[in-house]
């Protein structure tokens, strides 16, 4: 015998059902008897409440001009996207975006908003794990910090570093380029190009450069200077404490009588052609 279709003790059987307005359902509302079910909505789908998945969601859409394909707006003060994994073992990716796309006008990610205050639009919690990490194998820019702000500008780049450890570095760069590795271009006429301040009881070094070349030439610190105005220092030493200047500490087989250079200065006052002198401000040796 086969199925019976119609109302039977209070439950509906049909094979097929077609409705021409609206269906409301008061309870519960459940689809498919097999894995090869399908639930196919030509229409708009609104719903009011939680919508609760417990498998793989498939959104394949070819959309065009500003409209989304998945349109998430939430306008109360709970998350507007949350993605939970709950993996014991290694778990997969949380988010994947294959971009696929050949043009240049759009980004893949793009956050637009008009929050106001010191709280971050990104915030990434992790241990042990590497924060960000980003690969470019093309010719563009891997990362750029544009900062447009006609007003003064906050920090462009901050780094708040409270570990305590000194086995690594707040900034590490390994570079095996043969150019420059870090460029700074100062454009502002009255911008400082770097600051290193050192705080109050701060017993350390502000600036070392390890220099541990063997086999070449490599000079510690070389400053171009290419301006003709007047009083543009190459090095400017300025304090007031006891012990401003320059000092050498030399460990390497040097006595008293034979100081090796602590500075090398070389001019070109315009007459006379170029001049080299070697100036031992200070020395003290081991």
């Amino acid at each position: 015998m086969g199925r019976k279709w119609g109302f039977h003790s209070g439950k509906l059987n049909a094979y097929q059902i077609e409705v021409d307005d609206s269906l409301s359902v008061n309870g519960n509302l459940s689809f498919g008897d097999a894995s090869t079910d399908t639930l196919s909505v030509t229409g708009l789908s609104t719903f009011s409440q939680t919508v609760d998945i417990n498998d793989n969601v498939d959104i394949d859409a070819t959309i065009t001009g500003t409209t989304a394909v998945l349109d998430v707006a939430n306008a109360g003060t709970g998350k507007g996207l949350r993605l939970d994994l709950n993996s014991t073992g290694d778990p997969g990716i949380g988010l994947e975006i294959d971009d696929e796309g050949t043009g240049n006008s759009n980004q893949a990610v793009k956050i637009a908003s008009a929050r106001t205050g010191t709280i971050a639009l990104v915030d990434i919690e992790g241990n042990a794990a590497v924060g960000v990490e980003i690969q470019n194998a093309g010719t563009g820019d891997t990362l750029l910090l544009d900062a447009n702000s006609t007003g003064d500008p906050g920090n462009v780049l901050e780094i708040d570093d409270e570990a305590t450890g000194n086995t690594n570095s707040a900034v590490k760069i390994s570079s095996a380029r043969t150019g420059t590795v870090a460029e700074l271009l100062v454009e502002g006429a009255a911008a400082t190009g770097m600051e290193i301040d050192c705080a109050d009881g701060n017993t350390g070094v502000a600036l070392l450069i390890d220099h541990n070349e063997t086999d070449g030439t490599c000079t510690g610190i070389k400053v171009d200077v290419a301006s003709t105005a007047t009083n543009s220092f190459a090095l400017d030493i300025t304090g007031g404490a006891t012990n401003t200047g320059v000092v050498q500490t030399n460990g390497v087989g040097a006595s008293a009588d034979s100081v090796a250079a602590v500075l090398r200065v070389q001019y070109n006052d315009g007459e006379s052609g170029a001049a080299t002198g070697y100036i031992p401000v200070m020395s003290t040796f081991a």
